[in-house]
């Protein structure tokens, strides 16, 4: 039994968890993208850069190095 709770623990951390935190690092640099789509329409260099600044700031901050 305690072999399952450690491999279900395992799971969760390094799979689930993860997985999650890049779905939801994504969705919100893309809804600051979409927010300040107007300031940023003339240089789309620098959207992406500002996107990838935000995506990985937000990983981060959920315990993510990447």
């Amino acid at each position: 039994m305690a072999i399952l709770l450690i491999g279900i623990g395992l799971f969760y951390w390094y799979e689930y968890r993860p997985s999650r935190s890049y779905i939801e690092c994504n969705q919100e640099a893309l809804e600051w993208m979409r927010e300040n789509a107007e300031d940023l329409s003339d240089n789309l260099g620098l959207s992406i850069d500002i996107y990838n600044f935000r995506y990985i700031k937000c990983l981060r901050e959920k315990g993510i190095n990447k």
